[in-house]
């Protein structure tokens, strides 16, 4: 049986795969360090990083990590919303 949102459109099951997720935080000593910990902490694993510098207080952190379905996904982020310098936080569209 397939599930919909609420707009009727299928949803894609989500399984073990890679998945980008991307974050504007204060550009502060010691954030980078907090937000791979919190991913660590869920036993997610990280596959790349890139950080782009926006200005002298801003950041956005591009990461890839892997998962193992949508809840594990949702412990991620909700780790990652835990950390006071993270501003926004959203997944990637492939």
């Amino acid at each position: 049986m397939k599930k919909f949102n609420r707009c009727g459109k299928s949803l894609k099951l989500l399984r073990i795969g890679m998945v980008g997720i991307r974050l504007m935080v204060q550009n502060r000593q010691g954030v980078l360090a907090a937000v791979t910990s919190a991913i660590a902490m869920v036993h997610s694993n990280i596959d790349s990083v890139a950080i782009n510098k926006l200005d002298e207080d801003y950041a956005e952190i591009n990461f890839t990590v892997q998962v193992k379905d949508r809840q594990h996904l949702a412990q991620v982020m909700t780790e990652l919303r835990k950390i006071p310098e993270v501003i926004r936080i959203h997944r990637l569209q492939e």
